[in-house]
């Protein structure tokens, strides 16, 4: 029988890896970790690709999802956008079944890319989602930046909150760190510090983390964070169940609700007549 495992992910938005100097560090550092990484602006080669994947070719052009060596994986879907904006792995590690995506998320006020996420994620909300990225957004501008506010992306923000009440998921960093005020990027021109890399989980998840943090900024300009939790073979969705918001955008759902009231009017009006 499995027994429970750690299991532990980075996300880090490593501004390129062509450089060979610059990729062995990347690689060393993130061996030394023995985490999963959710690796942002990658742009590497094709002909390199290979070398940020061990046990898994499920990686596109500038996004990778690499893997440790020595874990047991098995992947059911893959989901890769065409702009690279982000990959979804719906897979088995070990005995439990997880959704991994990662996102590099636009830095305009685009509401429509995380909508894209929200219709993504809809079709793999059976298992417990751990989403990981470049989010290019503060979510608390009071916590999460430190100068002046220029302009709020509220569109965006405002998908994003549905993201999270639609897919029951939380900011894990905040959550464990509900007052602190650390950051992921440094904007010299700006002259501003932000938290923009997040780890978005299924709130059942929070009782098995282990450690979330944010690391030290090294070789890339993001500062990388990481996340350890103790998945375990029994672990399920067991929670208060709640309708997924985005199923009543189906025009199928909606014209079968739409029949089921109709007809439940039409038996309670022939009753009472």
């Amino acid at each position: 029988m499995a027994s429970n495992t750690i299991k532990t992910f980075i996300s880090w938005n490593v501004k390129g890896l062509n450089d060979r100097t610059k990729r062995f560090k990347i690689l060393k550092h993130l061996k030394k970790l023995q985490t999963v990484a959710f690796l942002q602006e990658a742009h590497i080669k094709q002909s390199d690709e290979t070398s940020l994947v061990h046990n898994d070719s499920a990686s596109p052009l500038d996004l990778p999802l690499s893997d440790v060596k020595g874990q047991t994986f098995v992947t059911k879907h893959v989901v890769r956008d065409p702009n690279s904006r982000f990959i979804l792995l719906h897979r088995t590690w070990d005995t439990s079944v997880i959704t991994l995506i990662n996102i590099y998320a636009p830095t305009s006020d685009d509401p429509d890319f995380f909508a894209s996420i929200t219709a993504l994620l809809a079709k793999f909300h059976s298992s417990p989602i751990v989403m990981g990225g470049d989010f290019n957004k503060v979510l608390d501008p009071s916590l999460d930046k430190t100068g002046p506010k220029r302009h709020i992306p509220v569109r965006s923000l405002s998908a994003i909150a549905e993201i999270i009440l639609d897919f029951q998921l939380l900011d894990i960093w905040r959550a464990l760190h509900p007052l602190n005020k650390e950051f992921t990027f440094t904007s010299n021109p700006h002259k501003t510090c932000s938290c923009i890399d997040y780890f978005l989980i299924f709130h059942s998840l929070i009782s098995k983390v282990t450690m979330a943090e944010i690391l030290l900024q090294v070789i890339s300009d993001h500062s990388p964070i990481q996340l350890s939790c103790l998945l375990s073979p029994s672990f399920s969705l067991s929670s208060r169940w709640r309708l997924n918001g985005y199923m009543l955008q189906d025009p199928k759902i909606e014209h079968q609700i739409a029949s089921m009231i109709e007809e439940f009017l039409d038996l309670n009006n022939t009753v009472n007549q």
